[in-house]
């Protein structure tokens, strides 16, 4: 990759600065960590959840309780987003991982000891997504000033490669914990790797990314209108959002009821869910070597509304399956995948493009926001929903929406002319980067510990 440099200066971010001169390094222990605790969450989030199964077999209880997971960052996320803006990513990183493995190791220390119930589940992982509110957006808003605004999509999706493979492996190495050693096992097993991920994070020392100076802060209210500024500046971005998040009420109760799928509709078992979970890993796994190959061309937005369709219609037939037809969800579930594989990272790598680096973090936490905002709500409509018309009428339900959705953001004009915005600022930032190297290294370069 170097040699492909030649005379023409240096690699630029999505921001147009110089690149870390080791960034392959510095990208390199991050995922490392980050793949480690993405694994181990898997695996206990599914352990808990298979628990919650077994004991209750509620889509309201699970719905519930995946609704109070989303409200920390429905409720913290405009603040969190100042705080990642203010301060170092890789600190605010590391400060939610050591705080996820308290939390993970109390609440197995607290299983063991023989209080396990519902009511402590749920207060446990409400508590552990509050520093998930500062994670996600410290983690989308540090990558862009690690890595070449071209390889920007490609480097992204090895976070959704590592969920796709958490995906596989994740269900069934907790289901297996879970059945062998009990709940506790997984939990430890994901405090482990909430540590490793922050031991990796020390091996990184970024000279700049991104964090505002003192001199620069205001009150954390005029910096969350900043945020708010910052995405009605970019012509269509604000009508994506809010059809992003249309889509996010049907997508979010899908997602949730897989197990239930399994369990009620088709009267399958913990591995056979597991086996839903694995196949849906191998299918999101081949869309992101897909995308880490492709790179997801020129058109992104283009790209997030046909997934958005794709994933209507795949989960609209999978509703309309009868309990006989399991082979045929299983099935179906692979390509379904590939189409979300294509969603999530293209949206991520459009939004960085489009905002300044100085006020990634606060966009990226409303992002998050509006998502966690609207799940609880669609997830505590479904719930009661799911549980009065059968599971597989709610997929189908859910399967239309999306569908609806997708044709929707086609139809909005400003939302389709995202793709040429992000097109003008990449050729800027060739421009730029074709200027002699004296001309834009302007800023010391991060570098390895």
């Amino acid at each position: 990759m170097a040699s492909a440099l030649g005379e023409s200066g240096p690699e630029l971010t999505a921001h147009g600065k110089p690149v870390p001169h080791n960034w392959r390094v510095l990208v390199t222990f991050v995922w490392i960590g980050q793949a480690f605790s993405i694994l181990t969450s898997f695996a206990a989030n599914y352990a808990i959840v298979w628990w919650l199964t077994e004991s209750t077999g509620s889509a309201t209880l699970l719905t519930f309780m995946t609704a109070m997971m989303y409200l920390p960052m429905a409720v913290l996320g405009p603040f969190a987003g100042t705080i990642v803006d203010r301060f170092s990513r890789r600190a605010v990183m590391m400060g939610a991982d050591l705080a996820t493995a308290a939390f993970a190791l109390v609440m197995a220390l607290l299983v063991i000891a023989g209080h396990l119930s519902v009511a402590l589940i749920v207060i446990m992982m409400l508590a552990r997504s509050v520093f998930q509110s500062f994670h996600s957006p410290a983690m989308q808003a540090l990558m862009p000033c690690l890595v070449p605004d071209r390889h920007l999509v490609r480097i992204s999706s090895l976070g959704q490669g590592i969920q796709s493979i958490a995906n596989i492996a994740g269900p069934a190495l907790g289901i297996l914990l879970y059945t062998t050693f009990g709940l506790q096992a997984a939990l430890l097993l994901d405090v482990g790797g909430a540590l490793i991920a922050c031991g990796c994070l020390l091996f990184v020392h970024v000279a700049d990314d991104g964090h505002m100076a003192t001199a620069q802060r205001t009150s954390v209210l005029a910096e969350m209108r900043d945020g708010v500024r910052a995405v009605r500046s970019v012509r269509g971005l604000a009508p994506a959002f809010l059809w992003i998040l249309a889509g996010y009420l049907f997508f979010a109760p899908m997602a949730s009821l897989f197990p239930l799928m399994t369990y009620n509709h088709f009267g399958g078992d913990g591995f056979q869910a597991s086996l839903v979970e694995a196949v849906w890993g191998i299918g999101a796994f081949v869309g992101t070597l897909l995308l880490a190959a492709w790179g997801g061309g020129r058109r992104l937005m283009l790209l997030v509304i046909v997934s958005m369709a794709g994933l209507g219609a795949f989960t609209l037939v999978e509703g309309l399956l009868p309990p006989s037809a399991f082979v045929a969800f299983v099935i179906l579930m692979a390509p379904e995948a590939v189409v979300a594989a294509l969603y999530y990272t293209p949206l991520m790598a459009l939004i960085q493009r489009l905002i300044e680096p100085q006020l990634l973090g606060r966009v990226m936490a409303l992002y998050m926001a509006g998502s966690s905002i609207v799940a609880p709500i669609a997830l505590l409509i479904s719930g009661p929903l799911a549980d009065a018309w059968g599971v597989a009428a709610w997929f189908a339900v859910c399967g239309a929406g999306m569908l609806i959705v997708g044709i929707a953001m086609w139809l909005t004009p400003s939302v389709r002319g995202l793709d040429a915005l992000a097109q003008r600022r990449a050729d800027e930032l060739a421009a730029a980067q074709a200027q002699p190297a004296g001309a834009t290294r302007d800023e010391r370069p991060a570098t390895a510990d």
